[in-house]
């Protein structure tokens, strides 16, 4: 779980999924055996991210920036 609290330890924003860390954490610690389906899925090499969420940072000189933010399970991944 190590992965989980260090992506969460800044409480970024939730991806396309909506799931935010909070959420993802309840998850897995509820049923232990997530934990091992997720790392089994990634070792699978069928392993696909999802789709990065877009945002539009404000930047000092009135432009945007763009951001992309993955799902809280990519980032553990």
């Amino acid at each position: 779980m190590g992965a989980v609290e260090e992506v969460c330890a800044n409480n970024g924003k939730p991806g396309v999924d909506g799931i935010t860390c909070k959420d993802f954490k309840q998850i897995f610690h509820k049923n232990y055996s997530n934990c091992k389906l997720l790392r089994d899925y990634l070792f699978s090499s069928n392993y696909k991210h999802s789709a990065i969420r877009r945002v539009y940072i404000p930047k000092d000189n009135g432009d945007k920036r763009p951001l992309g933010i993955p799902t809280v399970k990519d980032r553990v991944m």
